[in-house]
């Protein structure tokens, strides 16, 4: 990675780096944390089936961590309003991402004149 003098290089370490690519995961039971509904959301944030087949069956969205809901903001476009009650709620931040993206299909059809 480096191109530099080789005298340089002798004091950079060498670390061995495990890269995870959700678009390669197959099986998300796999992972035992937060981790692996982290990597299905960033997997399948752009087919609205697939994030509604995971809406329906992970009964967890509807109170997410902090950091859980933080790290899928950073990762996709869905954001995330705190309910002092429930907490960090996916359900419906998916449901407003998906109606903001309506919204902004229609805007666009208007400017276009197709509406």
């Amino acid at each position: 990675m480096f191109h530099t003098n080789s005298t340089i290089l002798k004091y950079v370490a060498d670390y061995k780096l495990n890269l995870i690519s959700p678009a390669d995961i197959t099986d998300f039971e796999k992972f035992r944390t937060s981790v692996g509904l982290v990597l299905e959301v960033i997997k399948h944030q752009d087919s609205e089936r697939e994030m509604e087949q995971i809406l329906t069956r992970e009964a967890a969205l509807h109170n997410i961590e902090y950091a859980t809901a933080k790290v899928i903001e950073g990762f996709t476009d869905i954001k995330m309003d705190q309910d002092e009650k429930e907490g960090f709620n996916m359900c419906k931040a998916w449901t407003d991402h998906y109606q903001s993206g309506v919204r902004e299909g229609r805007e666009q059809g208007l400017e276009q004149g197709k509406y």
